[in-house]
C-alpha cells in the first residue's frame, strides 16, 4: 500500500452497509469515543483513528505499488509499455557500449510513453 484513498466502517458481526469515514488533514480532533470511528488521519505511513466503544469492521481502498520485476519472465504491469521498454533496454545496452545511438533510443522510448 502506498496510501489509503477511502475507508468505510460497520459494526462487527453485522451485515449492515459500510459507512464511509471522513479523512482529516490537520490531525484528529479531541473528542469522546462513540460507537463509530468516523474519522481517519494518514501520517507517517500509519492510519490513525479516534477509537470506538465497540468493535468495527473496516474496508479500505488504497493505491498500491506494482509487483516487482524479479526475472525475465516477470509480467510488466504497465499497459502498452512493450515498445517503450524495448527502446529503454536498447538504450541501456547502447550506452554501456558507448554508442551515440543511446540518446536517440532513450528519447524514442520517452515519446512512446507520452502517447
Amino acid at each position: 500500500m502506498i496510501v489509503p484513498l477511502r475507508l468505510w466502517e460497520r459494526q462487527n458481526g453485522t451485515t449492515e452497509d459500510f459507512v464511509q469515514m471522513d479523512p482529516v488533514n490537520d490531525g484528529l480532533p479531541s473528542s469522546s469515543q462513540t460507537s463509530r470511528l468516523r474519522l481517519w488521519d494518514w501520517r507517517g505511513d500509519s492510519i490513525y483513528m479516534p477509537g470506538a466503544i465497540q468493535v468495527n469492521d473496516l474496508r479500505l481502498r488504497y493505491a498500491a505499488y506494482l509487483a516487482d520485476l524479479v526475472n525475465g519472465a516477470s509480467p510488466v504491469m504497465l499497459l502498452r509499455s512493450k515498445n517503450a521498454l524495448a527502446y529503454f533496454t536498447a538504450a541501456q545496452f547502447a550506452a554501456a557500449r558507448g554508442s551515440p545511438a543511446a540518446d536517440a533510443l532513450r528519447n524514442t522510448g520517452l515519446e512512446l510513453l507520452s502517447r
